[in-house]
């Protein structure tokens, strides 16, 4: 599920789902000596085609934008169980911010930039000449699903 708001500068979609980065890619050897690269995160195929599929939705009938992009994309992530105490109140100790093992910026940022790629919103992500302030990482509210929040805003 998606939400998708559009205006003339770009649009807006949430994608609901845990957010997967765009892995590092291993070579897996064949017989006759040509090998493959393929992706190390199993999640990411999925994760990249729910993304694109929202923004081929939102952009559908445009020409791919060949001008100046900012990017913002906020990725909120659940909470794990253990961050809660028994009664389900948040742990004290509990990290205010996804680092760690949650996937790295950067890698969150490529697999959008490639969706969004892939769907044909831009020629090239090389058109991103800035990320939107609030780029970045956060958990996710109590009855909020995890989600990826895109803006895609043309520069004219």
């Amino acid at each position: 599920m998606s939400i998708i708001i559009t205006a003339p500068d770009g649009f807006s979609i949430r994608v609901v789902g845990i957010p997967a980065p765009q892995g590092s890619k291993r070579y897996v050897g064949r017989a006759g000596g040509k090998g493959v690269l393929v992706e190390s995160s199993a999640r990411a195929k999925p994760w990249r085609a729910k993304v694109t599929d929202a923004a081929a939705e939102a952009w559908a009938g445009q020409e791919a934008i060949d001008a100046p992009i900012v990017l913002t994309a906020i990725f909120a992530f659940p909470r794990p169980a253990s961050h809660f105490g028994a009664r389900g109140n948040l742990k004290a100790s509990a990290p205010p911010y996804p680092s760690g093992h949650i996937g790295d910026l950067s890698k969150l940022i490529r697999s959008i930039e490639d969706s969004l790629t892939e769907a044909g919103v831009w020629r090239d992500d090389a058109r991103v000449v800035a990320y939107g302030m609030g780029t970045g990482k956060v958990w996710a509210g109590a009855t909020e699903p995890p989600n990826v929040l895109i803006r895609v805003e043309v520069l004219r």
